[in-house]
């Protein structure tokens, strides 16, 4: 069993670190600790809607400028 002591405070840890999990590291903008089992990005996409409320949260964070060079 691996010693807690070892390891960062961190006041959240999420699971998953696609497109989801890093939109709530950014908003929650606290100690965050990230984990995903995949070494590199998946190569195919997974979204299959890109609504309103897709681009809402990215522009309360002010990334919709980012994400529209890249989508």
């Amino acid at each position: 069993m691996a010693n807690i002591e070892n390891h960062p405070k961190v006041d959240v840890a999420i699971v998953g670190c696609g497109p989801a999990g890093q939109l709530l590291a950014i908003v929650l903008g606290r100690r965050v600790s990230e984990f995903e089992r995949r070494s590199k990005p998946h190569p195919l996409p997974h979204a299959v809607v890109f609504d309103h409320e897709a681009v809402r949260l990215p522009a309360d964070v002010r990334l919709a400028a980012d994400l529209a060079g890249i989508s």
